[in-house]
């Protein structure tokens, strides 16, 4: 038999998400993951946008004066097709896979 992909006229799924929560061991650093994720996925997941997160935590006591903690950092990295119809992200929490339908006009 042909190794030749399967096309359906009327799919019974267009869209899948397969999401993986992990637990990073203290220190983990997804920078550090960056460089080895892109040699890995730049040949079928050309684009490389990233997910910035700014959290900011305010804590009112009467007896003190308020305490301000923020953090910012690199949320998750994305890799994702030319055709923007597959997407794979790491993130700090996991991994994720997502296969995109084919109508969705997202950039």
């Amino acid at each position: 038999m042909p190794d030749v992909p399967l096309k359906l006229d009327h799919p019974p799924i267009a869209e899948a998400v397969l999401d993986s929560d992990c637990d990073f061991p203290p220190g983990f650093d997804l920078r550090a993951c960056e460089e080895a994720a892109s040699k890995a996925f730049e040949d079928r997941y050309p684009k490389r946008p990233q997910q910035h997160i700014a959290e900011h935590e305010f804590e009112l006591c009467a007896a003190e004066s308020a305490k301000v903690t923020a953090r910012m950092g690199l949320q998750a990295t994305q890799f994702v097709s030319e055709d923007k119809k597959r997407l794979v992200q790491i993130r700090r929490l996991g991994f994720s896979f997502n296969q995109l339908p084919p109508s969705l006009p997202w950039t």
